[in-house]
């Protein structure tokens, strides 16, 4: 299981995909959780494992959330940017 934070577009979602299409299960995590939710859906599409999230990295409260949801993680990729 594999948990990648701002996975919703860019580096994180081909990374998701890719992840996804070597059998790993993919936990997609975006501050747009539509973006997330889209990715997500498409690596299901394709006969991956996925699940997603909207999340604020910068907020603890829904870190703790999402990976107390995810279960056990074996990886975290910390993809998600930060913008002021």
């Amino acid at each position: 299981r594999i948990l990648i934070t701002g996975a919703g577009s860019g580096v994180g979602a081909t990374m998701a995909a890719q992840l996804a299409r070597s059998g790993h299960f993919v936990h997609v995590t975006d501050l747009d959780g539509t973006a997330a939710e889209r990715v997500a859906h498409g690596i299901a599409a394709d006969g991956g494992r996925a699940t997603c999230a909207a999340l604020d990295v910068r907020r603890a409260d829904e870190v703790a959330a999402v990976v107390a949801a995810a279960g056990d993680v074996d990886v975290l990729v910390n993809n998600a940017g930060l913008q002021n």
